[in-house]
């Protein structure tokens, strides 16, 4: 296991969102009539997408159920990723949610992103980072 940072963890959560679109779409998008020639893709066009899909389900799925064991432990740690980076919520709505200050919401992020590093698998952490790179 990679030493876990707050960086790694910021990268997992911000590329969940794009993830998700992707396991929720489309498995075939419609047929471009331009009249310009096209490279093809390596391999089966359908078999990449189907499993760009299923790729996209396992990552949304690891990352919720990190979020999850984080919650047995550190509940208020689990809110704070769950409103932040799935449901997009500001700072300013989370610490009003939770009743308590902006500063302690912000001292309270590092420690969240810290146990997530902690707990997501290195493979996903590879895969967003080879995902970002594209």
């Amino acid at each position: 296991m990679e030493y876990p940072s707050i960086d790694r963890a910021e990268q997992v959560l911000e590329m969940y969102d794009k993830q998700k679109t992707l396991a929720h779409s489309e498995l075939l998008s419609g047929i471009n009539y331009d009249g310009m020639p096209k490279g093809t893709p390596k391999g089966n066009p359908s078999t990449n997408a189907v499993t760009e899909r299923i790729t996209a389900g396992n990552y949304i799925k690891t990352v919720k159920t990190a979020i999850d064991l984080i919650k047995e432990d550190f509940p208020e740690y689990a809110i704070y990723l769950k409103e932040n980076y799935i449901n997009f919520k500001s700072k300013t709505e989370i610490a009003m949610d939770m009743n308590i200050s902006r500063a302690t919401l912000y001292r309270m992020s590092d420690k969240a992103l810290m146990e997530f590093a902690k707990i997501i698998p290195d493979e996903i952490v590879e895969y967003s980072e080879m995902v970002a790179v594209q």
